[in-house]
């Protein structure tokens, strides 16, 4: 028996259904071409940012070296300990303690400090790197100063013969100076930034990782480091929490790397606008193509089909 309202209701359901397809393949078009040019664009963005850390940091290290450097003529001119102690001491501020060791063990530090009977400059990294690296700025690891108990970082140099005896100059940097630094570098909110030496061995991290873990021992970053990222990189990487990252470093003056990783939801936010717009424009578009379908099927299709068969059915009663 011919049934009209079932063959409406499948011509209204296949155009619902037609319709859905259309409205998803729309959205795929614009998140994978649209989205996709936002999303790199705001990636090029933070490759910038990571750049621009990187030259605030080598900007900070530079005056360090250059303090470092400047000192060698001084003194080579100076007569005596008591001069080089008086300055050492003109150099020494709140932050930043300058001294000098020798290879016969003396040691003149800027500021007034007791040491152990047994402290010798001979087994402290920051003389055993000037040492090895004779006439270069050499930076030390994080290490645990045996005055303060603090984390520092020293920037020392070998300056030769000096006062009868190989000296090396030496600066400390407190950790948490370079941490602020790290936090001046942050421009994007709800990012982190740390840095690293060429082993992986983190330096400083703006976060709650502590100074001399690994990155390999990081998910996180293990991640980044199978995946073979060069310089300026950008990866998306998960950490334990389960939040993603993306992830790139800039190498430093000194062979040190600066990591930023900025959250996800900063880097596709324009892309996420993009699509509640592109969701809320076509939605009413949508149902107006239901609403027109229809009342077009029903003039220009259940009109005839009411008329024929009203038509039939006078035949059959012979009213034809």
């Amino acid at each position: 028996m011919f049934n009209f309202r079932s063959i409406r209701s499948k011509f209204i359901f296949a155009f619902t259904i037609y319709l859905f397809v259309v409205f998803f393949g729309i959205l795929a078009i614009i998140y994978i071409f649209i989205g996709g040019m936002l999303t790199q664009g705001v990636i090029g963005e933070v490759v910038a940012y990571t750049g621009q850390g990187a030259n605030r940091m080598d900007g900070w290290f530079a005056g360090k070296r250059a303090t470092v450097d400047s000192m060698y003529h001084t003194f080579v001119a100076l007569p005596n300990e008591d001069a080089i102690h008086q300055a050492l001491q003109n150099l020494t501020d709140g932050t930043t303690l300058h001294y000098v060791g020798f290879a016969d063990e003396r040691a003149i530090f800027g500021a007034d400090i007791t040491l152990p009977d047994d402290w010798t400059p001979l087994i402290r990294p920051w003389y055993i790197d000037a040492m090895a690296n004779r006439g270069e700025i050499t930076f030390s690891s994080p290490f645990i100063d045996a005055y303060s108990g603090e984390i520092i970082i020293s920037i020392s140099r070998y300056f030769g013969q000096i006062l009868g005896s190989d000296m090396v100059y030496s600066i400390d940097i407190q950790l948490s100076d370079i941490v602020s630094i790290l936090h001046d570098t942050l421009y994007i909110s709800g990012s982190y930034a740390f840095l690293a030496e060429q082993n992986g061995r983190i330096l400083a991290h703006t976060g709650d990782v502590q100074s001399g873990t690994n990155m390999h021992d990081i998910t996180a970053y293990q991640q980044f480091l199978n995946a073979g990222v060069g310089q300026d990189e950008p990866l998306r990487i998960r950490d334990d929490a389960r939040r993603s990252w993306y992830l790139t470093y800039h190498e430093l003056e000194n062979g040190w790397m600066l990591f930023m990783a900025v959250p996800r939801s900063f880097v596709q936010f324009d892309t996420i606008i993009l699509m509640i717009v592109a969701v809320l424009a076509l939605i009413p578009i949508m149902v107006l193509q239901i609403l027109m379908f229809w009342f077009a099927f029903g003039y220009i299709v259940s009109k005839p089909l009411n008329k024929l068969k009203n038509d039939a059915k006078q035949i059959s009663l012979g009213n034809l």
